[in-house]
């Protein structure tokens, strides 16, 4: 006779509690957006010059950040300049995705790729990382994906 007599180590409702507990934590407004990568600049009639196309935005919604302790911010040379990078974590619950009205939640599943960028829209309680552009380096999911941990690159020097 098994401790759990059949059942999983996860009660059945485990998801539908933990998923509200752990949202209140998701204080920050974040985009996620693609790089357009063979996306041309277009010309603008009335400002006569050429610009370009905004990122195809894929979700928008509420998320945690917070830095990845288990890797420090590095010093790298790119180009022949010193830069430096550090990984954050970004989580988030993919289905509820702001593009997506509310009354058609769970939205269907993002699939956010390696490359895609994560820019801060709005964070009260440090509003600096508003300047930083995210840059997904790992998006795996889990086999249990009541929430979404990306872990991000940031360029530290590169504040918008």
């Amino acid at each position: 006779m098994g401790l759990f007599r059949g059942r999983g180590i996860l009660h059945p409702r485990y998801f539908r509690h933990a998923v509200p507990s752990l949202e209140t934590d998701y204080v920050a407004l974040i985009e996620i957006a693609r790089d357009a990568v063979n996306a041309d600049p277009v010309w603008d009639e009335d400002a006569e010059q050429w610009v370009s196309q905004p990122l195809p935005l894929l979700w928008r919604g509420m998320a945690r950040l917070q830095p990845n302790k288990d890797w420090r911010a590095r010093n790298r040379t790119w180009a022949g300049e010193e830069t430096g990078e550090h990984a954050v974590r970004v989580q988030l619950n993919l289905y509820r995705n702001l593009l997506v009205p509310k009354d058609e939640w769970p939205a269907p599943l993002v699939n956010v790729k390696h490359g895609d960028f994560v820019t801060v829209i709005r964070n009260q309680n440090d509003p600096s990382l508003e300047l930083y552009q995210f840059v997904v380096r790992n998006s795996m999911g889990a086999s249990d994906s009541w929430h979404r941990t990306l872990l991000c690159d940031v360029p530290l020097g590169s504040q918008q």
